[in-house]
């Protein structure tokens, strides 16, 4: 037995706009995160430091994914 639940346009348009929220700020949140546990680190708040630390974001994920799919 499966219900479906209806979403409307508005709900779907706030989960779109928080995941692109999320993918803009939490690149910004890591790099803090390590400033302020690691101050030697003294990583810059710029858009080339934002790019590599969504990268390394985004290989992370997509490892994980795979490793999930094989367990």
């Amino acid at each position: 037995m499966s219900t479906q639940v209806k979403v409307g346009a508005d709900t779907m348009l706030l989960i779109v706009v928080i995941f692109i929220l999320a993918a803009i700020f939490a690149p910004f949140m890591t790099i803090w995160s390590l400033n302020t546990l690691f101050p030697q680190l003294n990583i810059p708040m710029n858009f080339w430091t934002w790019l590599a630390m969504e990268w390394i974001n985004i290989m992370i994920i997509g490892r994980m994914g795979r490793i999930s799919k094989r367990a």
